[in-house]
């Protein structure tokens, strides 16, 4: 969340095309359900492949339920909302209430990305820079994730994930692979490993 296609620009799989799905425009009172299909409504191809990061992963779980699709795989992000950690009661009322500006959301702390490991100090303006996403769609996004009561995902779900995520822990999750000392972007600062394990995955069709 925060980030665009280029976060996944360094990923490489011999065969395949990244084809970027842009976010769309989004509604006050639209739901994660209702915004992928919004989103479903510009892939094109018949039984795509779905790459998922974080709040993208949530969004292709969603579209999987909704169109037909030959295969999904999520890196660092959650099946169902069990695989979420919570945030708190306080931090819940602040979200849901919309007492955090919008404009707190398109200026992000990048201290605080950079010493918890999410986003490395020298990568944060090639994968967060100012064409990225709005404060506006961030504060919305924000309050989506967290009415998400999502308990189920279709068959073909394909989990990648890190073991020093911070933003979604390892123990939240249930993963098929798991990269040791990978954090939330390591598809950007980790893609060659996130390469290795999609050319296993799409080549093996698991």
């Amino acid at each position: 969340m925060g980030c665009d296609h280029r976060i996944f620009r360094r990923l490489q799989v011999e065969g395949f095309e990244f084809v970027p799905l842009p976010w769309v425009a989004n509604s006050d009172d639209d739901t994660l359900i209702t915004y992928a299909a919004k989103m479903a409504v510009n892939i094109k191809d018949a039984n795509p492949i779905l790459l998922g990061l974080s709040f993208g992963g949530m969004l292709a779980v969603e579209i999987a339920k909704q169109i037909n699709v030959k295969q999904v795989i999520l890196v660092s992000s959650a099946k169902t909302s069990n695989e979420l950690p919570e945030p708190g009661k306080f931090a819940r009322y602040l979200v849901k209430k919309r007492l955090i500006p919008a404009f707190c959301f398109s200026l992000p702390n990048r201290f605080l990305m950079g010493l918890r490991g999410i986003v490395p100090f020298s990568e944060q303006t090639k994968v967060n820079g100012p064409t990225a996403i709005s404060g506006k769609f961030m504060q919305w996004a924000l309050k989506a994730v967290m009415d998400w009561h999502n308990g189920s995902f279709t068959e073909n779900v394909t989990h990648i994930h890190g073991t020093m995520d911070i933003v979604i822990p390892l123990r939240n999750v249930k993963a098929d692979y798991v990269i040791k000392g990978g954090v939330h972007v390591m598809v950007h600062n980790r893609a060659d490993e996130v390469s290795n394990i999609l050319s296993g995955i799409l080549n093996t069709g698991m």
